[in-house]
């Protein structure tokens, strides 16, 4: 099942798979587009709070210089959203 929404100029594809006899369940996301200023921001403050205490050296932590959002974070528009379920089994 997918979802697809817009923000701004940021199209945001999320991708749930659901595997029979399994008890999990996949989530990709898919960007396309530029992100707004005001979504970059967003992103950087919930980057603010992640934890860092597995990173094994400051070289490391220094390495993330991009503005990344946390994905399970990320608000996303309206409370019903319509996708498809063809690719479910029946």
């Amino acid at each position: 099942m997918s979802v697809t929404t817009r923000l701004g100029t940021l199209d945001v594809r999320r991708v749930f798979r659901i595997y029979p006899n399994i008890a999990t369940l996949s989530c990709t996301f898919y960007l396309r587009g530029k992100p707004s200023s005001e979504w970059q921001q967003a992103a950087g403050q919930s980057a603010a709070g992640l934890d860092f205490k597995n990173i094994e050296s400051q070289t490391d932590l220094n390495k993330r210089t991009a503005t990344v959002p946390a994905m399970d974070k990320l608000a996303l528009a309206g409370n019903h959203w319509r996708g498809g379920l063809s690719n479910l089994p029946t």
